[in-house]
């Protein structure tokens, strides 16, 4: 008996220390103002951060925090919890903060940014006590295609210097880092105007080897063949496939778009989907002569930024590359965000086939468009509680005409 009692007070210490840091609260700011704000932890510790307008972070916390800003002269103050989602607005007793409950998710308007002073700020994840946390790492082989003139060195540079700049944008959003462990080329058919036969033909033509991705950037811009809806700019076929394929457009793209079209396929593959909000890099149309996009400009939607957060957690904290291997409560959470997307969007089927890949839920469930099509229509999004936010029960990138998204 005591040694039952002491295996079993082993396996709780180990359970309690593999989830310390487990937990992830996202916040949005709906507003044109930029919001200092002071965040309260439950631990003690306490962080202050300007939250730029439009801009959406995560901050990590194992337990509820505390957030408070000014206001007009007035100190208000909130209580947030992890795994929620939340944004900063304006209602008629000023600035406040609503929950986005996956019940009550309703698509949001464009905001007017409030340009920062400085560039080149960067933004980062909030964590707990100021500790560092570890980053989930996906290692990338990058292929180009016999299409691709440029010297080796001269393309390798310009590959390098795109990946980096989508790492950064995954480090701020979902605790996720790239890292390039080759080069390689490969012989495209130049028979193959389809995006999708062409994404076949890659994934035959390369192996990843130890990488985790097999990344390719096809240089045929000039064959691409117009298709219904646009033309395909990146794809892949879903969460933690080994295969990304872009399109290399160097004479219509601009280098941020280039960026975002990276970023969008690296979203799917870490379970994103596409998006109504219009400014998220997750939005079916990318690259659509947006001259005035900056690097700065490129972001994701708060429940994209959750459901990265919730893939990037089993990567990291369990090794997990394989949306059928996560665990229960991360299929649980994901569920409840994919349908509800569904119902905000019935377009976005690339939400029924992601539930679909992550296998039984262990619970009774409706198939995804029967539980959309009978839920209720969306309540107003309901404000926060100053003291707290209680829970009510519930449970390819495209360029229009030029491009289309990739799945």
């Amino acid at each position: 008996m005591l040694l039952r009692r002491c295996i079993v007070a082993a396996i709780t210490a180990a359970c309690l220390c593999g989830t310390a840091w487990a937990g992830t609260v996202v916040v949005a700011n709906r507003t044109s103002r930029n919001i200092e704000m002071t965040i309260r932890f439950s631990s003690g510790g306490e962080s202050s951060y300007t939250l730029r307008s439009a801009q959406v972070v995560p901050i990590q916390a194992s337990r509820s925090i505390h957030v408070s800003y000014r206001d007009h002269g007035t100190v208000r103050g909130y209580t947030l919890d992890p795994y929620h989602i939340y944004y900063f607005q304006n209602d008629r007793e000023g600035l406040s903060i609503a929950e986005l409950g996956v019940e009550q998710i309703a698509p949001v308007g464009r905001v007017v940014a409030v340009r920062p002073s400085d560039h080149r700020q960067k933004t980062q994840p909030i964590l707990e006590n100021g500790r560092r946390r570890r980053f989930a790492q996906i290692t990338l082989k990058v292929f180009v295609d016999d299409e691709e003139d440029a010297p080796p060195q001269v393309w390798q540079d310009r590959l390098r210097e795109r990946i980096a700049a989508a790492s950064n944008i995954l480090e701020r959003h979902a605790w996720v880092r790239l890292k390039i462990t080759g080069f390689g080329r490969w012989e495209s058919d130049d028979s193959h105007l389809d995006f999708f036969r062409a994404l076949a033909e890659f994934e035959r033509a390369v192996q990843p080897g130890e990488a985790r991705v097999a990344l390719g950037f096809s240089s045929q811009y000039g064959r691409i063949q117009a298709q219904r809806g646009g033309t395909k700019l990146g794809g892949t076929r879903g969460p933690f496939h080994p295969y990304i394929l872009v399109r290399e457009w160097p004479r219509r793209v601009t280098k941020p778009e280039a960026v975002e079209v990276l970023v969008h396929e690296l979203g799917h593959y870490l379970g994103c989907v596409h998006s109504v909000e219009p400014d998220s890099a997750m939005r079916p149309l990318l690259a659509n002569h947006n001259r005035s996009l900056r690097m700065a400009d490129i972001r994701f939607d708060p429940l994209n930024t959750m459901i990265m957060n919730l893939v990037s957690e089993e990567m990291r904290d369990y090794d997990v590359f394989d949306f059928r291997r996560m665990g229960f409560e991360t299929k649980l959470r994901l569920f409840n965000i994919y349908r509800e997307m569904y119902r905000v969007s019935p377009r976005a089927s690339q939400a029924d086939d992601y539930v679909k890949r992550m296998g039984p839920l262990l619970v009774k469930k409706k198939p995804m468009a029967d539980s959309a099509k009978r839920s209720a229509p969306s309540a107003a999004p309901r404000r926060a509680a100053r003291r707290t936010v209680q829970r009510k029960g519930g449970s390819a990138a495209v360029q229009p005409n030029v491009g289309s998204a990739a799945r």
